[in-house]
This record gives structure tokens, C-alpha cells and sequence, in this order.
């Protein structure tokens, strides 16, 4: 997965707009083929990001996949320029020997791989952390990913 570039997704504009319409959650839910409840979080949960994406630009939270967000959440780093200074500083960083991010040399109880932390770098305005892996296609010549 990689760093979302709007803060919703089709379904989350969808619930929007037909709640723009004038339509109420039950209607909602038929239209979309799932439960009230489910048409009121997406609802919600789509305004909450659009708020944030409002307020923050590129810098919000809301362009972060869920599980970076949970990473996240372990660490006392909130913004992207919170995340970038711990970086630049060492504080928060790839450990090779152990695979791992550690953050004031202390492995979080959950996550921290590598995949937390190439978004973490794309989300931070750092190049790539790890070199692309691909093979070359003996048939075509072209790349393929790994």
C-alpha cells in the first residue's frame, strides 16, 4: 500500500454526496447494499478526513494508510514535520541488523517494518529508503517488481 494522495475513497464521496442529496443513513445503506450503522461511520469517519485534509494540505494524517496511522500512534510524533525532525535527528530510524524502525532506540510493540517505513519516507519528502527490487524479464527486457 502506499500514501493515499485524496483524503476519500469512492465509497466515502459516494456517502457524502447522496447525504449532500438530502438522504437519510437507511436510504443510504439500501443504496450501497450495507448496514445504517456502516452508512453513519463512513460518514463520519469520510468528514473527519476531509477536515483534516482541509486544515493540513499534504501534510495530513488522513493520506496515511490505517496501519502507518496505528504505527504512528506508538511514537510521540502527531505531524509530518514532527515525523521529518525525528528522522533528520536520528531519533526515529531504520535499524538494517534488525529489519526494523526503531525510535529512541526502542523497538515498537507493534510493527515498524519495512513497508511503515517507505511511507514514512514518501510521506516525510524523503527519497526511497530501500532500491527497487526487479527483475529483468528475459522475454521483453522489461523490469518486473519483486
Amino acid at each position: 500500500m502506499k500514501l493515499l494522495t485524496e483524503p476519500l475513497n469512492e465509497s466515502q464521496k459516494q456517502v457524502i454526496a447522496l447525504r449532500d442529496q438530502g438522504l437519510n443513513y437507511v436510504q443510504i445503506a439500501r443504496t450501497m447494499g450495507f448496514s445504517k450503522s456502516r452508512a453513519q461511520a463512513m460518514e463520519t469517519d469520510a468528514r473527519r478526513r476531509l477536515q483534516d485534509f482541509a486544515q493540513n494540505g499534504r501534510d495530513a494524517l488522513c493520506l496515511l494508510p490505517q496501519w502507518v496511522l496505528t504505527f504512528l500512534k506508538q511514537t510521540p510524533w502527531a505531524t509530518r514535520a514532527e515525523v521529518r525532525a525525528a528522522m533528520d535527528s536520528g531519533e526515529l530510524r531504520w535499524d538494517e541488523a534488525w529489519r526494523c524502525i526503531r525510535y529512541r532506540e526502542m523497538i515498537p510493540p507493534r510493527g515498524g517494518g519495512q513497508g511503515i517505513w517507505q511511507i514514512l519516507c514518501e510521506w516525510a519528502g524523503l527519497p526511497p529508503p530501500f532500491p527497487e527490487r526487479v527483475v529483468i524479464c528475459p522475454h521483453c527486457g522489461g523490469k518486473v517488481p519483486l
